[in-house]
């Protein structure tokens, strides 16, 4: 993600008002713009890969509503997704009878590209896939969502030359949002170029991904180069990363099935989507957490982990014993999740103070809770750090973020926290005289502006701006943003600033 444009001129950081030593910020943009050209310089010498779409994406399937084998099978063309509109899936070709056949054409040249098959089947759609005649795979859409990238190059039954591939679908009895897509796509090139150097990175502060299945597939195919890993889980997903299949309303059910192949599909876990804003749906979603255990409990081995999504601030009422009902043994769940997340982080600018305020409790309190950021941002990572408590893998209380490519952000060399403020004096961080809230760590300081006016940040001594590569004592936050800014001496920044 290197912009030359960000580094072409010298002069484009300068500041008047900038008290920084010239000598040191030269100093520490050539070191750093070495590193970066030299990280460029690896990536332009590996043979980046292309992908060309086959079927499925802008090049449309042929497909019939006909069985298998029927006299008129009555053959037209459509693009996915085929099924009923559900959630968050528009299909692109409405399917509403018991069985749906699709096929294509390729040619395949075994010094060229390679093939590939990406699909998804959620709600009872049921998949038999089939290589010149030949059974590959079939994808069971019934419990889990299934999912899957599957390489035709090793398969006995692709030939060179011309090669057809039937997808067989068929609904399952009483599945009314059966839905499913695929694409095949070949691919040239060197399909790891872009990322090996995820994998070997770890992220300042501990992160959960969340991928909500259906929707992060649509990007599959000009992604080529993120699917990859250990079990399928994508290198943009570093091991040390908690990565959850975010289930969203599902049933008790859908949820155990989902955690039953959670392990072999490359996840942690499953997070679940529950409402807890009246006593009657607390109750509900305790007794489904539950259920859902229990389930788990009967199966053998260690089970997946279980995160409850969908809390609000006012849903944990940080005044009172609701604060903790969530992290604590009820009668309806003597055992809790194995996370509770607050979603829609950092908040409004309303609600920012009580996302902030709870968060601190939870640090301090060590409650397993996850804050999911709506957007993930600087200024949500930025708050995040904050009330964050602990770096350690194992520490409770994580951001959450939708499944991408990490931002360079959450690798800056931040360090440890070296204060702590109490939920209840929230004050004692603000900086002299504005509203900005701030907190120091051992290698710098993060900075909050929340609030919609413009603010400027004072310092006693000349902090880097990562982002900008600018040292000074003196910094502007717009409205609604954050900085994290460094020693410019931090050991590893040139590394983490690639």
């Amino acid at each position: 993600h290197a912009n030359p444009d960000s580094h072409a001129n010298p002069d484009s950081h300068a500041n008047p008002d900038s008290h920084a030593n010239p000598d040191s910020h030269a100093e520490f943009t050539t070191r750093a713009g070495e590193e970066w050209l030299n990280a460029l310089h690896q990536r332009l010498l590996a043979n980046s890969p292309t992908v060309e779409q086959l079927a499925g994406g802008d090049e449309p399937w042929e497909f019939t509503l006909s069985e298998a084998g029927a006299a008129r099978e009555g053959w037209r063309t459509g693009a996915g997704s085929f099924g009923t509109a559900f959630r968050n899936i528009q299909p692109g070709t409405p399917w509403t009878a018991p069985a749906l056949r699709l096929r294509r054409n390729f040619r395949f040249a075994p010094s060229a590209a390679e093939p590939y098959l990406l699909h998804w089947a959620i709600r009872g759609a049921q998949l038999d896939i089939r290589l010149n005649g030949e059974l590959v795979l079939q994808a069971n859409g019934d419990g889990p969502e299934g999912a899957a990238f599957l390489s035709l190059k090793g398969l006995p039954a692709l030939r060179g030359g011309d090669n057809l591939i039937t997808i067989d679908a068929r609904r399952a009895p009483n599945s009314p949002h059966a839905a499913f897509d695929a694409r095949l796509i070949a691919v040239t090139g060197d399909k790891l170029a872009f990322a090996d150097p995820q994998l070997t990175r770890r992220p300042e502060y501990p992160l959960t991904a969340l991928d909500n299945g259906a929707a992060s597939l649509t990007l599959l195919a000009p992604l080529f180069t993120h699917i990859r890993g250990p079990r399928g889980r994508p290198a943009t997903v570093p091991p040390s990363i908690t990565f959850l299949r975010d289930l969203g309303p599902a049933t008790p059910e859908q949820a155990y099935y989902a955690l039953l192949s959670a392990r072999s599909t490359g996840f942690d876990g499953v997070a679940l989507r529950l409402a807890a804003s009246t006593p009657a749906q607390r109750e509900e979603s305790e007794l489904t957490i539950r259920n859902i255990q229990e389930w788990m409990n009967a199966q053998p081995g260690p089970a997946p982990q279980l995160h409850i999504t969908g809390l609000t601030a006012p849903d944990f009422a940080a005044k009172g014993p609701r604060a903790s009902l969530f992290f604590q043994p009820t009668p309806e769940k003597p055992t809790p999740p194995a996370a509770v997340a607050l979603t829609g982080f950092p908040g409004s600018a309303g609600a920012w103070l009580d996302h902030l305020r709870l968060l601190l409790q939870a640090a301090q309190s060590q409650w397993p809770l996850h804050v999911e950021a709506a957007t993930p941002n600087l200024f949500a990572y930025a708050t995040y750090l904050l009330g964050v408590e602990s770096r350690s893998p194992s520490a409770p209380v994580r951001l959450a973020l939708p499944l991408a490519e990490l931002d360079e952000h959450l690798f800056w060399p931040i360090g440890e926290p070296t204060e702590t403020t109490p939920p209840a004096q929230l004050d004692r961080m603000k900086a002299p005289g504005t509203a900005i809230y701030q907190r120091r760590f051992a290698n710098g300081l993060v900075a909050v502006n929340p609030g919609g006016l413009a603010q400027t940040l004072r310092l006693d001594t000349s902090l880097l701006d990562p982002a900008t590569r600018l040292v000074s004592q003196r910094f502007e936050l717009p409205p609604r943003s954050a900085k994290i800014l460094l020693r410019p001496g931090t050991p590893g920044l040139a590394d983490r600033m690639q």
